[in-house]
């Protein structure tokens, strides 16, 4: 189709009527103020390529193809039947972008409801469907994610947002709710770290761009927004000597010194060692079969997707053995490490607490021996049940190659095992043997102390 007519007006001078090449339609009619045909067309090749003058406004010049493109939004605005208001919001969205508006009001649409109520739907496991969506699907989404990021709603989300309906939820609106949540301090007047804000912001940004992308909401107003940049505060590790002390002491629950001493000596996840049932345990051979983790969801696969076998050193076998002969529920696969029910093992806040209670009892031994100094500064250092993990990592480098390691922890890359394994101490850095038992027999062959 072309894209301009000449004809001749009653002056004599050409007219050029600009086409719409794509609906046939014409945009425009308009003097080119000349009699001669060839110059004409010249000048409407120009308007073409630069755009028509504006008469009467000095300077100002419209393109051919905004004039066209608005003639016909007005008129597929207004003929368009199935125009429903998540399409107008995303007309005035646009206009709003471009700043000819302010927030826009519109007839109610999917987008017209409580802002925080929609945000605590979309993270319960009951009534989300995204949630529905993803675990129909496949895909690893936990019920402990699930409830971890209601609660930072709840808890950072909702103050700020209280009343908002989620249409009306702007980038500006994100971006100043990231800024405040920057400034915030702990009860102890220590700003959060990078990793602690950006869970926050996941937890709302998450739902938002599931929102834009079932039309529930025209856009997504956390597109392009920064998250917070930091480092992650690495999980420290205790010293051969600070663990051997440690194992040395009376713990209040053998269930939890297993757990921790399983866990120094195998590499297992917290959630692994919770998971451990009766038949994980071979009957005859010193292996472990690492099949399930632990958590609110109950028993579900490792944290691969893959089972693997754990060596087991004599000593912790005959403590696990022991903890099978202690459990007081009869039949069944039985946890290792029961709890009071038959089917739940112990809670991991259990292990954690315990943990952090014996650190707490060397940190008084060590006290009244006057070595003070060695103290095990336990916040400082970030030790946490996870810190075992990285401690048989370190170790066990002393005397096998990383890919075998690897092989036993169920570490996927070797970047993330490289992280573990910067704990190596200058002094282990010689070879201490090529058995588990010889890497780790100050903390199996010290003498325990029995006790409350």
């Amino acid at each position: 189709m072309r894209r301009f007519y000449l004809f001749p007006g009653k002056s004599g001078k050409y007219y050029a009527q600009i086409m719409d090449p794509k609906t046939g339609t014409v945009v425009v009619t308009r003097s080119t103020r000349t009699k001669n045909r060839d110059e004409a067309a010249i000048i409407a090749g120009e308007w073409l390529k630069n755009g028509l003058p504006v008469a009467r406004v000095k300077a100002a010049r419209r393109t051919v193809e905004v004039e066209g493109g608005l003639k016909n939004i007005l008129q597929s605005i207004e003929k368009t039947p199935d125009l429903d208001p998540a399409a107008a919001l995303q007309i005035a969205g646009a206009l709003r972008r471009r700043g000819l508006i302010s927030f826009p009001i519109i007839k109610a649409g999917k987008g017209n409801r409580d802002f925080v109520e929609f945000l605590k739907e979309f993270w319960d496991w009951d009534r989300s469907p995204y949630i529905r969506e993803k675990v129909g699907r496949g895909y690893k989404l936990g019920k402990r994610h699930a409830q971890e990021s209601g609660n930072r709603i709840a808890r950072n989300w909702e103050p700020f947002f209280k009343g908002r309906t989620l249409e009306s939820i702007t980038r500006e609106d994100i971006k100043r709710f990231s800024l405040r949540l920057g400034e915030t301090k702990s009860d102890k007047g220590e700003k959060y770290s990078a990793n602690y804000l950006n869970g926050i912001l996941i937890a709302g940004f998450t739902a938002l761009k599931w929102a834009a992308a079932e039309k529930i909401i025209p856009i997504d107003p956390t597109e392009g927004l920064l998250r917070f940049s930091g480092s992650i505060k690495k999980r420290g590790v205790l010293t051969p000597q600070e663990a051997a002390e440690l194992f040395a002491l009376p713990w209040q629950d053998d269930r939890v010194r297993t757990a921790n001493h399983l866990s120094a000596t195998t590499g297992l996840r917290l959630g692994e060692v919770l998971a451990l049932r009766e038949s994980d345990l071979d009957p005859v051979k010193p292996i472990l079969y690492v099949r399930h983790s632990w958590s609110i969801d109950g028993l579900k696969a490792p944290k691969t997707n893959e089972e693997r076998r754990a060596i087991l050193l004599p000593e912790i076998r005959a403590e696990l053995l022991a903890l099978l002969q202690s459990n007081p529920h009869q039949g069944g696969d039985r946890f290792i490490f029961y709890s009071t029910r038959p089917d739940a093992p112990l809670s991991e806040n259990m292990l954690i607490r315990g943990l952090h209670e014996a650190i707490e009892k060397l940190n008084e031994q060590l006290v009244k021996e006057n070595r003070e100094q060695e103290r095990i500064d336990q916040k400082g250092r970030n030790i946490v049940f996870h810190s075992w993990r990285h401690y048989y990592s370190a170790r066990m480098l002393d005397k096998a190659e990383a890919a075998e390691i690897m092989r036993t922890t169920g570490h996927k890359t070797k970047a993330v095992f490289d992280e573990y394994a910067d704990h190596i101490e200058a002094e282990n850095l010689e070879k201490m043997g090529k058995v588990a038992a010889q890497v780790f027999e100050n903390i199996v062959k010290f003498p325990v102390k029995k006790g409350a």
